[in-house]
């Protein structure tokens, strides 16, 4: 690998920071926190928060970016997405200052689901991000 893009991707979980701060909805990441058989519960009542978007998102969301407005409300297998949650949850493995290829890192700063400060954490973590 010579190099890395991660778009508004999440730092790797710690109990050091906050890191659900500035997230509009983390009951997902929290229940995933609990364990699996939490997360599949609370994905079976589990609504989308339109508020985890801005008036910006909306607006691009009605135009070229529709589709993808459509699948973020649309839901989705259950499972699926406990599996995610639980990745994003889990230790990575390998610390951040590991990671030996140059690391772009595009985030949005009014972010809501996943909040800049995710970005900021790894680009402080990363060698050469």
């Amino acid at each position: 690998m010579t190099a890395a893009v991660c778009l508004a991707g999440l730092a790797p979980y710690s109990e050091e920071y906050d890191w659900y701060g500035g997230m509009v909805d983390d009951s997902s990441l929290r229940a995933a926190r609990k364990g699996r058989e939490t997360r599949l519960q609370h994905g079976e009542t589990q609504e989308f928060d339109p508020t985890s978007f801005t008036d910006a998102d909306w607006s691009a969301l009605r135009g070229t970016w529709g589709p993808l407005g459509e699948d973020a409300g649309a839901a989705g297998d259950v499972a699926a997405e406990a599996d995610d949650d639980l990745a994003y949850v889990a230790p990575w493995g390998f610390s951040a200052a590991d990671v030996r290829v140059p690391v772009l890192l595009v985030h949005g700063g009014e972010d809501r689901i996943v909040p800049a400060s995710h970005s900021e954490w790894l680009v402080r973590n990363l060698p050469d991000a």
